[in-house]
């Protein structure tokens, strides 16, 4: 709520792939992958490294009325 009153477009965060629960939360949160999420990269010697971790964002345009709207048809649908 401070970020929209605040005019920010969008939160972003870093999580561990690892961390089950924390993804869990962020995603029930609305918060999904990034555009500036690393993607995996390819070595020299072929080897595809995959990174631990993911950055995960959530738009904040929108009212706080909308958000809250939001979180309720979510609950509601399970």
């Amino acid at each position: 709520m401070m970020g929209r009153k605040a005019g920010v477009e969008k939160a972003m965060l870093t999580v561990f792939k690892r961390n089950k629960a924390a993804m869990q939360f962020y995603e029930r949160l609305g918060y999904e992958e990034d555009e500036y999420s690393p993607r995996p990269k390819k070595l020299r010697n072929g080897v595809v490294k995959e990174l631990d971790y993911l950055i995960l964002s959530k738009s904040l345009i929108g009212g706080v009325k909308n958000h809250q709207e939001e979180g309720q048809r979510k609950r509601k649908a399970g």
